[in-house]
């Protein structure tokens, strides 16, 4: 398979730096991990014939057929290699078989072989596919899972033929057809659902993905949510794109380029919780917000995660101890430098974000734009001060940091009402104080107070 090298371009790296990005730096980013990712699949493939791990062979057939596939339909393997779930095996078997114990973790190679069927169901490509199944399912990351055989303890091999008119598993005494539309639901198949919203022309299509194994790494996973659920997520989203489209343009862009699968989590206490993961990047998992704006708020973080973990496959931002642990303004727990940085870009988007809300509000919604506005451009501030007399970043880490320091100095020339900047106050005073409660005083807390 054929991929790229990639370097940042200066404007590119400057624009990322501000919290802004551009659709031909999403394009960049989305072609990085694309790269990336052949290169992953490829030293899986080195690995396991080197270390005569006992699947190589289903590894080397997975990556010939995909390098067939990619030759008549670049778009459709395309599609696979960069699925989230997709992500999270590459990464998992890689540092598996690198460090030689194939038994630590999940380690199967053999999974290529899904991979490669369902870069062929998705390219309508003639070939026939040998898989074993240990649990009576065949999962094809990116469209869905068959189930051939109810009882859980049945291992067994299974075939999947794929033509231009229809694909077939069969094995354990049945034969699954999969539908035209693979996001649905048939007797045997079970199609990962597609959430879709429109507002002034502007789609956006994220896969639900709530049944591949792989989807979230070292997390606890709900089961397969309800029709209830799914609809009250749909809702939330259309609602969250309404409000993206209409007054957050170029944000709206960016989600529509670098996130393309929701996962949902378990919800803790009524909390509402969101995450993105290095591994799994494209993915936002999530318990279902509440409103729309609370969405938009969830895709407007994890935006801003999901661009710097791309950025970070590419550029070294920090070389800090990992056990010199920073205060951060929206966190309970001590985090290391780059969880800082990390942290630190997710509020700059949610400050340019609040700052936009206020010029759309009026009344108690803009009272909570003002506070939310005032409140993580101070935080975020403060942890771009850390960071940049921390000495744990490099030259690049350096430079990113004092641009996302000079964007939020401009937003502190920003006049907020006297009753918002109290309110932000008090929250980032009682946030602080509660820390320091439970975890003392950071030196880079006394650092920053001595200055």
């Amino acid at each position: 398979m054929t991929f790229a090298s990639f370097k940042i371009p200066d404007l590119t790296f400057k624009e990322l730096s501000s919290g802004r990005s551009g659709g031909a730096t999403i394009l960049q980013l989305q072609a990085a991990l694309y790269s990336k990712n052949i290169l992953l699949f490829r030293a899986i493939l080195s690995s396991a014939i080197s270390t005569g791990h006992p699947q190589a062979s289903s590894v080397r057939k997975a990556y010939d057929l995909l390098s067939e596939i990619q030759r008549q339909d670049p778009a459709s393997v395309r599609r696979v290699l960069t699925h989230p779930a997709v992500s999270v095996w590459l990464c998992e078997t890689s540092r598996s078989l690198n460090t030689g114990n194939f038994f630590a973790g999940r380690c199967e190679p053999e999974r290529a072989l899904a991979l490669a069927a369902a870069g062929a169901v998705r390219a309508g490509f003639d070939c026939s596919i040998d898989m074993i199944t240990d649990d009576g399912t065949v999962t094809l990351p990116s469209l869905g899972r068959a189930t051939l055989n109810a009882r859980p303890e049945s291992r067994f091999r299974v075939r999947m033929h794929v033509d231009r008119r229809k694909a077939q598993v069969r094995g354990g005494h049945r034969t699954v057809t999969l539908p035209s539309d693979l996001h649905t639901d048939t007797p045997g198949w079970q199609g990962l659902r597609l959430l879709r919203a429109t507002t002034h022309g502007k789609r956006l299509e994220l896969l639900l993905d709530d049944l591949d194994d792989y989807r979230l790494p070292g997390v606890s996973k709900m089961d397969r949510l309800g029709e209830a659920a799914c609809a009250r997520l749909q809702l939330s989203l259309a609602d969250a794109w309404r409000i993206l489209v209409r007054d957050h343009h170029e944000t709206a862009a960016a989600i529509g380029g670098m996130i393309k699968v929701l996962t949902p989590l378990k919800a803790s206490s009524g909390s509402q919780l969101s995450a993105t993961f290095s591994q799994a990047l494209g993915c936002t998992a999530l318990t279902i917000p509440d409103d729309g704006l609370t969405m938009a708020v969830t895709l407007v973080h994890e935006l801003q995660h999901t661009k710097l973990y791309s950025l970070t496959d590419i550029v070294v931002l920090t070389e800090d101890n990992p056990t010199n642990l920073y205060y951060a303004p929206w966190r309970d727990d001590p985090r290391p430098l780059d969880a800082l940085l990390q942290g630190s870009y997710a509020h700059l988007g949610l400050t340019s974000f609040w700052w936009q809300r206020r010029r759309y509000t009026f009344g108690e919604e803009r009272l909570r734009a003002d506070i939310e506005f005032a409140r993580w451009r101070s935080a975020s501030l403060t942890a771009t001060s850390v960071l940049l007399e921390s000495g744990g970043l490099t030259p690049a880490g350096v430079a990113f940091a004092s641009h996302m320091h000079a964007t939020l100095s401009a937003y502190d020339n920003e006049p907020v009402p006297p009753c918002a900047l109290t309110a932000a106050q008090d929250l980032i005073m009682d946030h602080r104080a509660r820390w320091e409660t439970s975890h003392g005083r950071t030196q880079s807390q006394r650092s920053t107070e001595s200055t």
